[in-house]
């Protein structure tokens, strides 16, 4: 269970997050690695769904057992960081980097809770902004299953 908790998790940071970007995915006038401005945002969780079944609330799919929100910020220079909170406190931090292409959104995540995350920890998500709300969704294979977490959050 814990195990399916933390691949939400990192798709609800999208942790977010992509595949391992070096040299010149990392400069700026590469329109690969451009990041919409309809992304850019610090989002909060809303909703979610498992396998069209609903999350009850975002301490299903946190990183620890007592946080009650989580928002995701997304940055123009590729980077995004994410927090969960408990009675507003700070309980976890997050952070890395993410690149763009299309629909398709990879994110690689470098920091948990300002220690170094284990290499190679990346996802890969379909995402859209519509009016005030962003959607991520998400298909992981897990062996003999494969779930789909779709994620919606709000701005700010």
């Amino acid at each position: 269970m814990k195990s399916s908790r933390l691949m939400r998790i990192i798709i609800l940071s999208f942790l977010v997050i992509g595949m391992g970007c070096g040299g010149d995915d990392d400069k700026a006038s590469n329109p690969i690695n451009t990041v919409p401005a309809s992304l850019v945002n610090t989002w909060w969780y809303n909703s979610g769904t498992q396998d069209g079944v609903p999350i009850a609330s975002f301490a299903e799919v946190s990183f620890t057992d007592t946080s009650e929100a989580g928002s995701l910020t997304i940055n123009s220079n590729a980077t995004w960081s994410g927090t969960e909170t408990y009675n507003s406190q700070v309980v976890f931090t997050q952070s890395g980097t993410l690149v763009v292409k299309g629909d398709t959104l990879k994110i690689t995540r470098t920091t948990m809770d300002g220690s170094p995350a284990p290499a190679h920890d990346t996802s890969s998500s379909l995402w859209n902004v519509t009016a005030d709300t962003l959607r991520v969704t998400n298909e992981l294979d897990l062996g003999d299953d494969t779930i789909i977490v779709i994620v919606k959050y709000i701005p700010e």
